[in-house]
């Protein structure tokens, strides 16, 4: 299953829910710039990104990074 850009960035704004993009970024340690252009699918954020934006959105348990 592959999905666009712009997919991506709508289900990361799901995931952020009612929080703003500025304190779930701080929380995930990105700026909230940048925040801003993977939600709109407008940057391809690295996979270790992807992995903060996964732990701050509490999708994933922090003690489990390898």
């Amino acid at each position: 299953m592959s999905i666009t850009l712009k997919e991506l960035g709508e289900r990361i704004r799901l995931l952020r829910g009612e929080r703003s993009q500025a304190a779930i970024a701080a929380k995930a340690g990105i700026a909230q710039g940048y925040w801003s252009e993977i939600e709109r699918g407008e940057k391809v954020p690295k996979l270790d990104v992807l992995y903060d934006i996964c732990r701050s959105s509490a999708l994933v348990n922090p003690s489990a990074r390898a």
